[in-house]
């Protein structure tokens, strides 16, 4: 019998690209998943690597707060929160603090760019909880997706050191 097709073939042939299209599309299903979680640690990476920055580098200039006020923004190349005179990591300058968010109010876009672009919010806490300041809040509101970590710091004001916790959220534009 040439030219006939069996019963048996149509099964086994759609049988046969029934398995092949499930497992087709079970493995591309498993693709944006894992885009995402690696966007996801992109993020996490990053909003960790700008806390480094801001907890333990008082900035290019050391004195960037002082020139930012005298020479304008541009002068400010790095951002770091480190108090210059005592040169330790986490513990921060109140004025810097301020300076910083002075810069983010006044010219958000250029405070993105030294950060790398990505939008960011920078929320400065007590050590009960209470608002400080924000000392970095973007035009708009963060998205429900948004990557936030928590920073433990120390800041001085006066001659009293005080404990804080700095909140940076950090999204893809």
């Amino acid at each position: 019998m040439r030219g006939q097709i069996g019963l048996e073939q149509i099964v086994t042939t759609i049988l046969f690209i029934s398995i092949v299209g499930y497992v087709f599309f079970r493995v591309f299903s498993y693709e944006p998943l894992f885009i995402s979680n690696i966007e996801r640690e992109n993020l996490l990476s990053y909003a960790y690597q700008v806390s480094e920055i801001l907890l333990k580098d008082p900035g290019y200039p050391t004195n960037w707060d002082e020139e930012y006020v005298l020479n304008g923004i541009e002068s400010v190349k790095r951002i770091g929160l480190v108090e210059e005179s005592l040169n330790k990591s986490n513990l921060l300058s109140f004025e810097k603090m301020g300076n910083l968010s002075e810069i983010c109010t006044a010219n958000y876009n250029y405070l993105k760019k030294i950060f790398g672009n990505n939008d960011i919010t920078i929320i400065f806490l007590d050590e009960r909880g209470n608002y400080i300041f924000d000392a970095c809040k973007p035009p708009r509101l963060p998205p429900s997706n948004s990557i936030n970590i928590t920073r433990i710091f120390s800041y001085k004001i006066g001659n009293q050191r005080m404990i804080g916790k700095m909140i940076i959220g950090v999204w893809e534009t």
